[in-house]
C-alpha cells in the first residue's frame, strides 16, 4: 500500500449494501419491515396497537398518556415532531414501543436507538394506521422483531480509486 491509507481500499471496495431492521407483524398478518438500530436482540408479540390522531405527534406530555404496555404511533410528517423529541419522551411512556412514520431520510442513518423501536415510511405508515383504525371490534394488535440486517439483492457499484 503506497496511498498511506491502508483502509481506503477496503471501505472503498465494498459493494454489500445493508441495513438494520425491525420487521412488524400487524394481527392480520401483513409484515412490514422498517429501519432500527435498537441494540437488544428483542421481541416484542401480540401487543396492543395504539393510534390516536390528535396525540400522533408524540410530544413528550402526549408519550407519557400512552397506554401501558402498548406499541404507539408516531408521526412526524404532521406537527413539528422530530425524532430527537420522540426518543427524548418516551422514556417516560408505558408503551413497550414505538413506530416512527418519518419522510426524514436522516433517522435511518442514527447509529443509536435507545428505546424500541422501527422507523417506517409515510406509505407503510398509512397502513398501518388503517389497520389500527379499521380492526373493527378486534384490538389491533402488533409484533416487533428486532435486530435484523438486510442485504439488498442487488450490489452498490465498486466506487472508483484514484491516485490524484
Amino acid at each position: 500500500m503506497r496511498s498511506g491509507f491502508p483502509w481506503a481500499m477496503i471501505v472503498a471496495a465494498g459493494t454489500v449494501d445493508r441495513w438494520f431492521a425491525g420487521t412488524l407483524t400487524l394481527g392480520n398478518g401483513k409484515k412490514i419491515t422498517g429501519r432500527t438500530t435498537f441494540p437488544a436482540r428483542a421481541v416484542v408479540r401480540n401487543v396492543a396497537l395504539v393510534y390516536n390522531e390528535t396525540s400522533s405527534g408524540c410530544t413528550s406530555p402526549e408519550l407519557t398518556e400512552a397506554p401501558d404496555n402498548s406499541i404507539i404511533i408516531c408521526n412526524t410528517t404532521i406537527g413539528n415532531t422530530d425524532f430527537d423529541t420522540i426518543m427524548g419522551g418516551f422514556s417516560d411512556s408505558n408503551a413497550r414501543a414505538v413506530i416512527v412514520i418519518s419522510e426524514d431520510t436522516r433517522i435511518f442513518r442514527f447509529n443509536t436507538f435507545p428505546y424500541p423501536g422501527v422507523v417506517i415510511t409515510p406509505a407503510e405508515g398509512e397502513e398501518v394506521v388503517n389497520y389500527a383504525l379499521n380492526s373493527g371490534s378486534d384490538s389491533p394488535t402488533i409484533s416487533i422483531v428486532f435486530q435484523q440486517t438486510i442485504i439488498e439483492k442487488e450490489p452498490r457499484a465498486v466506487p472508483t480509486l484514484s491516485n490524484d
